[in-house]
């Protein structure tokens, strides 16, 4: 019987891929088809993240250590400029080993409120606790960044240091590095300091995908002179192309989900903070593409004049 993940999506959509396949009948019937995920994968014999090819900066090569699927349609360019439904965002672990199928249960669900809301919690998959692992804090107006704040799960908290219950382990913004930038920078975070940037065309050719995001590790380190200069790692990728990127979406949606890939982040707090801020980016995307569409609308509107 094939496990499946309650949403509510209206078109019916079937679409074979290395990701789990939608499958759709009506708002309050729509289902994601885990099991056909699981025979696709076992009939390649080969791994699902065999599919990208290594990618090598020029410091150093990227060896993924966690590999996760998030599975979200976003926001295709011919739809209503409105706020997405609340329907929970599940993020699903992928297996490198080609023997152990994926996991037909989501590692992590991203819920919002409702609809109206843009603030929304990362909690586990399993239903074993309802206790946030994340929340994001979204708040109108210029000069005022998404906020973001982690929470231990109750099987580290004994392992960790003390932590008061329902205290966030850690609280930090995401600021955008320019105006005329995408990028976005994770400042003061308890893991050091990250930026999500959008990859080169060099860097998605190499890697054979039309969108590519690229979180990346910053360290400053002294030089002569007695200066500092930034050194960069890439620690995680989220990766969208014909086959990562979720069914139903195209090279053209804004906000849609794919394979999320960590390279030594296997501590469960790091993983959090990659999700977590993968799903900001995302959601940056289909504010983006909103804003773009009311723009359009709006010149409609006033004759382009």
């Amino acid at each position: 019987m094939p496990a499946t993940l309650l949403s509510r999506h209206h078109a019916t959509t079937s679409v074979p891929s290395l990701a789990p396949s939608y499958t759709t009948q009506d708002p309050n019937r729509t289902s994601i088809e885990l099991a056909s995920w699981r025979s696709s994968s076992s009939r390649r014999g080969s791994t699902i993240s065999s599919s990208l090819p290594p990618y090598t900066s020029s410091q150093h090569t990227f060896n993924p250590t966690v590999n996760l699927q998030i599975q979200t349609p976003g926001k295709p360019w011919l739809s209503l400029p409105l706020p997405p439904k609340p329907v929970p965002i599940p993020v699903f672990d992928v297996n490198s080993d080609a023997n152990n199928p994926p996991s037909l249960s989501p590692r992590y669900m991203s819920v919002r409120p409702e609809r109206g809301s843009g603030s929304s919690y990362l909690v586990s998959g399993s239903g074993e606790s309802s206790k946030n692992l994340s929340t994001t804090t979204y708040r109108f107006g210029p000069g005022k960044p998404p906020s973001v704040s982690l929470f231990l799960p109750p099987s580290l908290r004994q392992d960790e240091e003390v932590v008061e219950e329902g205290e966030a382990w850690d609280t930090f913004p995401l600021v955008s590095t320019s105006l005329l930038s995408r990028a976005q920078r994770l400042q003061r975070t308890r893991l050091g300091t990250f930026e999500w940037r959008y990859a080169s065309r060099s860097e998605r050719k190499e890697l054979k995908a039309n969108s590519v995001l690229v979180l990346e590790k910053i360290v400053k380190v002294a030089v002569a002179g007695g200066k500092e200069e930034e050194v960069r790692r890439t620690v995680a990728m989220l990766v969208r192309n014909e086959e990562t990127r979720t069914p139903g979406s195209s090279a053209s949606t804004a906000g849609n989900g794919g394979r999320l890939m960590g390279e030594k982040v296997e501590r469960e707090m790091a993983v959090v903070l990659v999700v977590t801020t993968a799903l900001v980016m995302l959601k940056k995307e289909v504010d983006r593409r909103r804003a773009a569409q009311i723009a359009i609308m709006a010149s409609a509107a006033s004759g382009g004049g």
